[in-house]
């Protein structure tokens, strides 16, 4: 989101049911990876009207492959986590 509040860090969105959170950070948004996946899922359920990918763990792994293989560049962060 653009229209930050002053002192909010935080807001959560809910699409098909799941909880997405877009974080505030260096001034800029954050989302975390699992919610990528979260919503790369609801876009591929909205263009199949509903329907579910046949395998949804593959799914999830090729996207946080391909997040993993994205270049860094001054308004990508990408952190292993812990």
């Amino acid at each position: 989101p653009y229209d930050w509040l002053p002192g909010e860090e935080c807001r959560r969105f809910t699409i098909f049911g799941d909880c997405i959170v877009c974080a505030k950070w260096q001034n800029e948004s954050l989302i975390s990876g699992v919610d990528v996946v979260k919503i790369v899922l609801a876009l591929y359920r909205l263009h199949h009207e509903g329907a579910y990918p046949y395998d949804r763990k593959k799914f999830a792994e090729g996207i946080t492959c391909d997040l993993r293989n994205l270049k860094r560049s001054c308004r990508l962060y990408i952190d292993r986590g812990t």
